[in-house]
């Protein structure tokens, strides 16, 4: 995964949460799933520029999350655990 806190595979990008700040910006990615989220410390999460359609329930986990960049993708609704999300 190396320091820049995601690794693709295909069109998905898994993302390690125990980053701080993690830019997965214009890799076509089409999903995402999360790792590490017991020790999630993540506070930044860009993902503009993508084709993403939606966004895992996971995301509601991130607790610590206070910027999270979704412009330019391709949603058509966002789960309702975002809004858990208080950062």
């Amino acid at each position: 995964m190396g320091n820049a806190g995601y690794k693709i595979k295909g069109g998905e990008a898994t993302i390690d949460a125990s980053k701080e700040k993690v830019d997965v910006i214009g890799k076509k990615l089409t999903s995402i799933a999360f790792k590490n989220l017991d020790n999630a410390r993540i506070v930044m999460l860009r993902l503009n520029s993508n084709k993403l359609t939606s966004l895992p329930a996971e995301v509601g986990r991130l607790t610590g999350l206070e910027v999270l960049l979704l412009s330019d993708n391709q949603l058509t609704s966002l789960p309702v655990e975002i809004g858990r999300l208080t950062g």
